[in-house]
């Protein structure tokens, strides 16, 4: 055990919930059940990004072994309990089908309740949803407005995805400088 894990550990053993995290993300690839425990720890403490991070992992067998249902659980903890990426991160299993029957139309409130907290990947999930016309009606103005929100909020994808619209003219007025500098 190094210093650092040993830190992370007496302050995840006086109740620091982000010690646990870091502590957790340290041992996950050689100690599986430890990380889940020490995520379910910080989790049950009121830390909900935890939730979120644990649940993608047991969504995808990241370090532990899969368990989607209780994935999907803990991304539903997460978002009822107001982290923004528990609703995203749940909206994309909901889009996928991983750990829940497939439900755009759950995945579509699901982003819009993360976007409306600033989350930049669901604004820009939502944005690609729109530009697609799945499961909501094709608005291409609305999904270059999703992209802006996403791009401001920091989502390198949604800055993406508005930089091609600019370039192409879908949606907003062509614009190939302003649209190139969004892709760079």
């Amino acid at each position: 055990q190094d210093q650092g894990e040993r830190l992370y550990a007496m302050a995840c053993d006086v109740g620091d919930v982000e010690s646990c995290v870091d502590l957790a993300e340290l041992v996950l690839d050689r100690d599986g059940p430890r990380s889940l425990a020490l995520y379910d720890q910080a989790c049950d403490g009121g830390y909900y990004y935890a939730c979120v991070q644990q649940g993608v992992d047991l969504l995808l067998g990241g370090g532990v072994e899969a368990d989607p249902a209780r994935g999907v659980e803990r991304l539903k903890l997460a978002c009822e309990g107001g982290e923004p990426r528990g609703c995203a991160t749940l909206a994309t299993a909901y889009l996928s089908g991983i750990g829940v029957t497939a439900d755009t139309g759950a995945a579509v409130g699901l982003y819009e309740r993360a976007c409306e907290a600033d989350d930049g990947y669901a604004c820009g999930s939502l944005g690609t949803l729109y530009s697609l016309g799945q499961g909501v009606e094709r608005d291409l103005t609305r999904a270059s407005d999703l992209f802006a929100r996403g791009c401001n909020a920091g989502s390198a994808i949604a800055c993406g995805n508005l930089g091609w619209m600019h370039v192409s003219g879908l949606g907003v007025p062509e614009d190939r400088d302003g649209g190139v500098a969004l892709l760079q």
